[in-house]
């Protein structure tokens, strides 16, 4: 029986972890479009995402970090997260990263 319920904690523990892992990719993907558009910055991407993650990571997230990065040609959004554990402190951090081409306005070729 003792290995029927770990069985079980364990199924519902990778399931907490791919819940953590698709809002951290969610909140990346906010923080990319706010920083990778024309006027945007890197501290508007990350504001965004952490803005998302405020709202909906509670849930399955224990603690994040944001990263943001902004140049000329890419921008990127990196979030680290530790989602919930059901058992033991044991859970391995979560980390997505979105990535998308600065928006810039060029004139007429």
């Amino acid at each position: 029986m003792p290995v029927v319920f770990g069985l079980i904690f364990l199924g519902v523990q990778a399931g907490l972890v791919f819940h953590a892992r698709q809002v951290a990719l969610a909140a990346a993907n906010q923080g990319v479009v706010a920083a990778s558009v024309e006027e945007g910055t890197a501290e508007a991407g990350h504001a965004a995402a952490d803005d998302f993650l405020g709202q909906v990571g509670g849930a399955v997230l224990r603690s994040w970090n944001v990263t943001a990065t902004r140049d000329a040609d890419r921008s990127a959004v990196t979030v680290q997260a530790r989602p919930y554990a059901i058992l033991a402190d044991l859970v391995p951090e979560v980390s997505a990263t979105a990535q998308m081409p600065t928006e810039t306005v060029r004139g007429a070729p």
